[in-house]
């Protein structure tokens, strides 16, 4: 597909990711796109990250260590929920980013959100299209493991891991 529709984000199924760095002010970009030609394994209508230096971003699906620039997938993933991991290339300094999300509202029916693994957050894109974030000294705050997006459709619900579970009895009743 042309680039300028990619920049643009005028294509449905369409998640553009900027990576700022806020100290230097330089910019680096990713882009998710669901699509009903592509696959889920590495297709023609992915873009390999090239020259993957340091302040760069990409993505990559889970088992695999193929970085991409674009990253592109069949459509039917968004039936359930998808998950699409990002690598932000960052020595462990410290370092101030933003993330900004254009397109979340491209997806019809299905909810974007981006965990954050070293703070334990997870936003929901459709309130926000930015997300600050440090690095520093320790390694958990950059690469591969700290973000991961989830595209939620609706006939899905997030990955949810119970920790404890309390019932109380009233009476005759059950709860």
């Amino acid at each position: 597909f042309p680039s300028h529709d990619i920049k643009n984000n005028i294509l449905p199924n369409l998640l553009s990711i900027t990576l700022k760095n806020l100290n230097d002010s330089s910019n680096n970009y990713s882009f998710i796109h669901y699509r009903n030609d592509a696959n889920n394994d590495s297709d023609a209508f992915d873009a390999s990250k090239l020259g993957f230096g340091l302040g760069q971003l990409a993505s990559y699906n889970n088992g695999s260590t193929n970085y991409l620039d674009i990253n592109s997938k069949h459509t039917s993933a968004l039936l359930n929920t998808d998950t699409v991991n990002l690598f932000v290339n960052q020595s462990a300094v410290a370092n101030n980013f933003r993330l900004i999300f254009d397109g979340v509202n491209s997806f019809a029916g299905a909810q974007v959100f981006l965990h954050d693994l070293f703070q334990n957050s997870l936003t929901n894109l459709s309130g926000t299209s930015t997300y600050n974030f440090t690095t520093s000294t320790n390694t958990a705050s950059t690469g591969a493991g700290r973000f991961k997006l989830y595209f939620a459709g609706i006939t899905s619900s997030l990955p949810v891991e119970y920790l404890s579970f309390k019932a109380n009895r009233q009476g005759e009743q059950a709860l």
